[in-house]
């Protein structure tokens, strides 16, 4: 249940389940809540409590509690994460380039599609700006792993800010591509990103990896925040039929930066 539908049934003095009402509860309610709630046992199978709250905490917590209408309303209750961005702008290297070093603009929302070029038919999305900026580069290197060329000559180039890449804007924008090659890290974040894409994309998305996984497991150096994380990771590349990658998880303990690939056209 949510905290709005909680707050329901204590308006209507009827009895919830309490140790769930404080887990939808803002941290600083929780964390004070002896002090805003007075509670009584009604039945212990299942348990269910009788719930007073004092007035103003309610009245705090029933605008807390609304559906954000947009952005801005979600930012006045306090968390403008809560609700997406009216728009998104995403950034494209691709056949029609003036040059190699500016990008193009596109402008995506519910109703406009703003975009001053052709779309090719495959697309490659590249989760760092690092990387992106040095496209031509970063593609020699996709070109090894997938065994056939990548460049903006025949493949419209992305940048995929981290997880703002699997937003329902952009991914109506990728389904226009036959296909969607992911260069994401390999790590639990892009693992997660492309399980997304995946399951949004179906066979358009590839997650893309290098024939052999002995020749870059030297860049597997940087250390997961803790030791769940590697867990979880080799347990999602398997699950999306990773087993190589699962498996250098397992012996490294590390992730890997996909800039690590920058200038290393023999991998």
């Amino acid at each position: 249940m949510s905290l709005r539908q909680y707050l329901e049934k204590i308006k209507e003095e009827k009895p919830i389940n309490y140790d769930e009402f404080l887990k939808s509860l803002p941290d600083n309610y929780r964390l004070s809540a002896n002090s805003f709630f007075k509670t009584q046992l009604i039945s212990a199978k299942p348990k269910r409590w009788s719930v007073r709250c004092e007035p103003q905490v309610f009245e705090e917590l029933w605008i807390l509690s609304e559906t954000p209408k947009n952005r801005i309303h979600a930012a006045k209750l306090g968390n403008s994460h809560k609700h997406q961005v009216s728009a998104n702008l995403i950034m494209v290297y691709h056949k029609e380039s003036s040059d190699n070093l500016c990008p193009s603009v596109v402008y995506i929302s519910k109703h406009d599609k703003i975009q001053t070029f052709q779309s090719q038919k495959r697309l490659l999305i590249i989760e760092n700006e690092e990387s992106f900026i040095h496209h031509q580069d970063f593609s020699r290197v996709i070109s090894q792993f997938l065994e056939k060329p990548i460049n903006i000559d025949n493949t419209d180039i992305a940048l995929g800010s981290g997880n703002r890449v699997t937003s329902d804007l952009l991914l109506t924008w990728y389904s226009q591509y036959d296909e969607v090659f992911c260069a994401f890290d390999y790590d639990l974040g892009g693992l997660q990103m492309f399980k997304t894409l995946k399951k949004e994309l179906g066979k358009k998305a590839s997650f893309i990896q290098p024939l052999e996984y002995k020749k870059i497991m030297k860049y597997f150096n940087k250390k997961p925040e803790s030791s769940n994380k590697i867990i979880k990771a080799k347990s999602l590349a398997e699950r999306l039929g990773f087993i190589e990658l699962g498996q250098v998880f397992f012996e490294t303990r590390h992730f890997m930066e996909q800039e690590s690939l920058l200038g290393n056209y023999n991998v």
